[in-house]
């Protein structure tokens, strides 16, 4: 700024180019993801100057961010590679974002913060529309994309007292089905037992003094279980059992090895069935039945390597017996 007679000459900074900037869309991400977690999984590929999480679902019932990189000159080859991110019990899926120059309209670039879920934004406009319950393609378009569904009111179920409870996780899947009688063995006697997915079982007692008594021993229920905690143990991390169908492997590649790790990409692997290393009759369709934190029917691709060879197969959940 300089002095020009009576006047004031003021030169103002050219706003930052944001032509080198690409966005890209992430979807099949978790609900609790942070942008942190984000920024662990995508720092390696270029500079994030950019994440942001809307906090709500796309179309296909998934969580979804936007990542923007600068100055990336092979848009295509990275977006190959990135695909094969996982950040933690999911296989991401990745496109450039459909609406990469009104993004860039909207929204300033900032340095990913550790703990963030959702980052806030000052920018009047579209991600207001967005913090009301809006997908970005909403907030930019203008067009609804469907009717969202309203929040439930739920009551509290009475059938069982907290205290007389006991909920614990079995060490392995093949003693969901012994567990009572195992019990009964050790004279213990639940009044009843109840299965309530993962690996997860509920022991209901008679009385509070039972469940107590049973607690207090851990040398007898830990032969069985990995814990077990008093009450319903609502803080444990979710987690379910599915069956999963793996399409597209090469027939020369089935076996129990590979399909475990495909699905191990996915969730924990409990067993491998189809598949067993060529001993069967059965090699059509290898599956696996694994526990996962998806709360969601799992329908994912995930890209293999082998002797340089780059393939895609699928991953689907399916009601398998």
């Amino acid at each position: 700024m300089k002095n020009v007679g009576e006047w004031v000459e003021v030169r103002r900074r050219k706003p930052q180019s944001t032509t080198n900037i690409t966005t890209f869309y992430v979807s099949n991400i978790q609900q609790d993801t942070t942008v942190n977690m984000l920024s662990e999984a995508f720092r390696k590929y270029d500079k994030i100057v950019d994440i942001y999480i809307p906090g709500r679902k796309d179309r296909a019932g998934s969580y979804f961010t936007f990542v923007k990189y600068s100055g990336i000159k092979e848009s295509q080859a990275m977006l190959n590679s990135m695909n094969q991110v996982r950040c933690r019990q999911c296989i991401l899926k990745v496109n450039v974002a459909k609406y990469e120059k009104r993004y860039n309209q909207y929204k300033q670039a900032y340095r990913p913060h550790r703990g963030h879920h959702v980052q806030s934004s000052t920018i009047p406009g579209v991600w207001s529309k967005i913090s009301e319950g809006k997908s970005f393609a909403e907030a930019v378009t203008g067009r609804k994309e469907g009717k969202l569904v309203p929040s439930v009111s739920l009551n509290r179920i009475l059938a069982m007292k907290p205290e007389a409870v006991l909920t614990g996780e079995v060490i392995s899947f093949h003693l969901l089905n012994n567990l009572p009688e195992l019990l009964k063995k050790d004279g213990i006697s639940p009044r009843e037992v109840f299965y309530v997915g993962g690996l997860k079982i509920i022991l209901r007692f008679s009385l509070h003094e039972d469940a107590s008594g049973y607690l207090m021993n851990e040398q007898a229920w830990s032969k069985w279980f990995k814990w077990l905690n008093a009450g319903f143990a609502e803080d444990v991390p979710f987690e379910r059992m599915a069956w999963i169908k793996i399409v597209g492997l090469p027939i020369q590649l089935r076996s129990e090895e590979n399909v475990n790790l495909i699905a191990g990409k996915i969730g924990k692997v409990i067993e491998v069935d189809n598949c067993q290393n060529w001993h069967g009759i059965n090699l059509s369709s290898p599956h696996a039945r694994i526990l996962t934190g998806s709360k969601t029917l799992i329908n994912l691709e995930i890209n293999c390597n082998f002797l340089g060879t780059i393939f895609t197969v699928g991953v689907i959940e399916t009601k398998y017996i």
